[in-house]
């Protein structure tokens, strides 16, 4: 009997999916079904909690206006590691890297120290916004990804797996669900999400 409660423990904690509760700690999981069998699952949370990597990155975020000439280049990229610390960068017109000596501003880079309470909140947005649900970038043929446009990628990574999603290849609501999820974390780092893509104001 003991032999048999173990091997049962160990399945749950490989294959984890649904609501347990085994010695005062209580996992839960949403999975949904797909059109054709396939299931699309949020990250698992262990008493309400996301399971963290125990260093490196765990949000990574790219939005910018495309493949423009230098000069015209703006947007931005955040990067969020394990401790909840965040890293921005805006890029207005004028300051790409491109530019070279050609530069005429300098990127705006500040720092915010979200926490792990603060991580731990936005990841909980950005499963409420639906971003865990989203085709990544693994699952979209190459060739449906079309050339040129805005950039809009999002990557986070928790202990288990990652979730990497390419902006150019989604579809219409699956673009509106991550367009708000980058909404969301924008705002958590400071940032308007409402001013032109290359602004810190």
């Amino acid at each position: 009997m003991t032999i048999l409660a173990l091997l049962l423990l160990l399945l749950l904690s490989i294959f984890g999916v649904g609501t347990g509760n085994t010695e005062g700690t209580s996992e839960e999981q949403t999975c949904v079904a797909e059109v054709g069998g396939s299931e699309r699952c949020s990250p698992a949370t262990t008493n309400g909690e996301y399971q963290l990597p125990s260093s490196g990155t765990v949000v990574h975020a790219l939005v910018n206006n495309g493949p423009l000439p230098p000069e015209y280049q703006e947007g931005y990229e955040i990067t969020i590691d394990a401790a909840g610390r965040a890293t921005v960068v805006v890029t207005a017109p004028g300051a790409s890297d491109d530019l070279g000596d050609q530069r005429t501003l300098d990127p705006i880079r500040t720092t915010v120290d979200l926490g792990i309470d603060g991580l731990q909140q936005l990841l909980r947005d950005l499963d409420n916004a639906g971003f865990f649900f989203l085709r990544t970038r693994d699952e979209i043929d190459p060739a449906d990804i079309p050339i040129g446009g805005d950039v809009s990628n999002l990557e986070v990574t928790l202990a288990d797996r990652s979730w990497d999603v390419e902006g150019a290849g989604l579809q219409s609501d699956d673009r509106v669900r991550l367009d708000e999820a980058q909404r969301v974390l924008a705002v958590a780092v400071g940032l308007d999400p409402a001013a032109p893509v290359g602004s810190s104001e």
